[in-house]
């Protein structure tokens, strides 16, 4: 090679000077495909902070009978006696975590930053995509932590939860996702990882509600792990204080309460960490229901089938919690309450390997 090519700069491609003059509706779809390309099957990465009131409903404890204002209930045991809970949300926020510190991939946010940049008309394009601004904390809230807004479009986006801190792992009722006895015992604690902003958990109220695609963290046989947090050093001498449990979520009741809340949800999917199914990295495809016949499960033992068994678990064990819940729903003003929707299905990303022809490529 000469010095001269060694040396040579890149050709300059020519502007097409002329794009201006395209009619509108050209223009507007150049815009809306260079939007596409960049952001299709978006995920937005967060872990879910949610502050959750456990009601009791005391008609065998108190009255001694059945009351025959409800169906069935599942019972819980609280202090030796039986009770039946439902649950409200208080306050709420979405992090990112050590293990998942970007909320979505590089190419999908510098896509949508460099389309919005280029002009307002560009502009208007993505925010008329992604009309909701999310925003996401650097990690556990405290006064004075960072947070940034990320468009999103809730009916189109996924939303992949890595975790829901277990507040409960503290707790010693574990049988109990949020007691009460917790919250009494560390409401100075709780009332310093949430921002108790009522306009900031509007806003994390209309996001949530408004969701039409969940897919969750799944770990399954491979364990749970925690993920440490900073603490401070007073925080650092108390148990409840110690670096948040980040449990596998098809397995954590408070992971199940959140989901109550998910009001538009249309396909909840589970997401298998590629750091344990490497598998799933390469030519994912999404199974919509692990009930479906065409799934074929490879063989009755192994990571896969126990997936197929935890899935349809929490399915089942959801349900339950949801008529539970609704058979004690009542309105509050003061918290979220929520007549929660029942799961239809659950779905999951999977390796194409797993598959007889069937399934979404994405």
């Amino acid at each position: 090679m000469s010095t001269t090519d060694k040396h040579s700069k890149p050709p300059i491609h020519p502007q097409f000077s002329l794009f201006r003059k395209l009619p509108l509706e050209l223009r507007l779809e150049v815009w809306q495909h260079a939007l596409n390309n960049t952001t299709v099957e978006r995920i937005i990465n967060v872990a879910v902070y949610n502050r959750l009131f456990v009601t009791f409903h005391c008609c065998w404890t108190t009255g001694g009978n059945f009351c025959g204002k409800h169906g069935f209930c599942i019972k819980r045991y609280h202090s030796g006696l039986s009770r039946d809970i439902s649950d409200c949300m208080t306050d709420g926020y979405f992090a990112v975590t050590n293990r998942f510190p970007d909320p979505q991939t590089s190419e999908s946010e510098s896509g949508m930053l460099n389309i919005s940049l280029a002009c307002h008309e560009a502009r208007n394009v993505v925010i008329r995509r992604y009309p909701k601004l999310l925003r996401i904390y650097r990690g556990k809230w405290h006064p004075g932590i960072e947070s940034r807004l990320v468009r999103c479009c809730p009916a189109t986006d996924i939303l992949l939860i890595s975790a829901v801190p277990d507040f409960s792992s503290s707790n010693p009722d574990e049988d109990l996702p949020s007691s009460d006895f917790f919250f009494q015992r560390h409401q100075d604690y709780l009332d310093r990882i949430f921002p108790r902003d009522d306009s900031l958990f509007m806003a994390f109220r209309d996001v949530v509600s408004s969701f039409q695609h969940v897919a969750f963290y799944y770990l399954g046989i491979f364990g749970s792990e925690s993920t440490s947090e900073n603490t401070s050093g007073d925080e650092s001498r108390s148990k409840v204080d110690a670096p948040t449990k980040m449990v596998d979520l098809h397995s954590s009741t408070d992971f199940h309460a959140l989901l109550f809340y998910f009001g538009s949800l249309k396909q909840l999917i589970a997401w298998p960490d590629p750091q344990y199914w490497p598998e799933v990295r390469e030519n994912a495809v999404i199974v919509s229901d692990m009930n479906d016949k065409s799934f074929p499960g490879v063989r009755r033992y192994g990571p896969i089938y126990n997936m197929i068994g935890s899935l349809r678990d929490l399915m089942s064990d959801y349900n339950e919690s949801v008529e539970t819940h609704n058979n004690h729903f009542a309105e509050d003003d003061e918290h979220w309450t929520v007549r929660a929707k029942p799961l239809e299905r659950v779905g999951c990303y999977a390796a194409s390997s797993w598959l007889v022809g069937h399934g979404t490529e994405i």
